[in-house]
């Protein structure tokens, strides 16, 4: 049981942080942030700006669209490309902290997690929204 709950956290952690990262990018290149969303509906806690819910269901940052419309490409690649920026971090300082076996998992989770961002499978993905930017006329 006690392996299953690290294993959520573990999971939980490369959510928060990805997310994480993406408001502290946009926060750096001056993009206004609506809502941020860490898990389901389900025991969802509002804090200001954010909605967290302990229960796993994903996450998103909510900008303001007009504020990236004004944004260079840079800008605005460098904002989707923080969270996976965040997951290396959590799977760099998991080598640091944690015992072989969480480092592993915890390896395997966050490479997971930038894979997925990585390959524009679903509209929702990262890397999918860098190419809209990318190969959209200015």
């Amino acid at each position: 049981m006690f392996f299953l709950i690290k294993l959520y956290f573990i999971i939980y952690l490369h959510v928060f942080v990805h997310e994480l990262s993406h408001y502290i990018s946009a926060q750096i290149i001056n993009i206004r942030v609506e809502r941020i969303k860490i898990g389901n509906r389900l025991g969802q806690i509002s804090i200001g700006k954010w909605d967290i819910s302990l229960i796993y269901g994903g996450g998103y940052v909510e900008v303001y669209q007009e504020d990236i419309v004004n944004k260079s490409r840079r800008k605005i690649v460098f904002f989707f490309l923080a969270g996976m920026i965040g997951n290396l971090i959590v799977i760099l300082m998991g080598e640091i902290v944690l015992n072989p076996l969480y480092r592993f998992l915890n390896f395997i989770i966050g490479v997971c997690f930038i894979v997925m961002n990585s390959i524009p499978f679903y509209k929702e993905s990262d890397t999918n929204n860098i190419i809209k930017v990318l190969t959209a006329k200015k």
